[in-house]
C-alpha cells in the first residue's frame, strides 16, 4: 500500500485563501505526496475533508442526477470547516469541483502520478 500511496499527487493550494469563483480559472498546484504530507497538509487546514468518488472520463448515464445529489451533499456542508476532495480531474465527478468552488469551498485533489506523466487535464477548479 505504501509504494501506491508514494506514487500519488496532492493537487492543492497551499495558502488555503477563501475566494468566490464565478467560473474557475486557476491552475492547479501539484505537490508529490505522501500519505504522511497529505495527513500533515490536511491537519494544517484544520477542516474536514468531504471525498467524492465516482467516474471521470467514462461519465455517468444520468448526470443530472449525479449533480443534484453532489449538491445536496454541498448543501449539508460547510465551507468554513471542509475542503472538498477529489481525483483533480474535470470529467465525470469532477464536475463537482466547481460546484463547490462556486459554494465557497476550498479544493483538493488527489492524483495516481500517471496523470502527471500521461499529460491528463486537471480540473481549473482544482486549487
Amino acid at each position: 500500500m505504501m509504494g501506491l500511496l508514494s506514487h500519488l499527487m496532492l493537487v492543492a493550494d497551499f495558502a488555503l485563501a477563501p475566494a468566490a469563483h464565478a467560473a474557475c480559472t486557476g491552475t492547479p498546484s501539484l505537490h508529490n505526496a505522501t500519505s504522511t504530507s497529505i495527513t500533515a497538509f490536511v491537519q494544517q487546514t484544520g477542516k474536514q475533508v468531504l471525498t467524492f468518488t465516482g467516474y471521470s472520463a467514462a461519465g455517468y448515464q444520468d448526470l443530472q442526477a449525479m449533480r443534484e445529489h453532489a449538491t445536496r451533499i454541498l448543501a449539508a456542508s460547510n465551507p468554513g470547516t471542509v475542503v472538498v476532495n477529489i481525483g483533480a480531474t474535470a470529467e465525470g465527478i469532477g464536475e463537482v469541483y466547481e460546484m463547490a468552488k462556486s459554494a465557497g469551498f476550498t479544493t483538493m485533489g488527489i492524483v495516481s502520478s500517471l496523470a502527471r506523466d500521461e499529460g491528463i487535464k486537471l480540473s481549473s477548479c482544482v486549487d
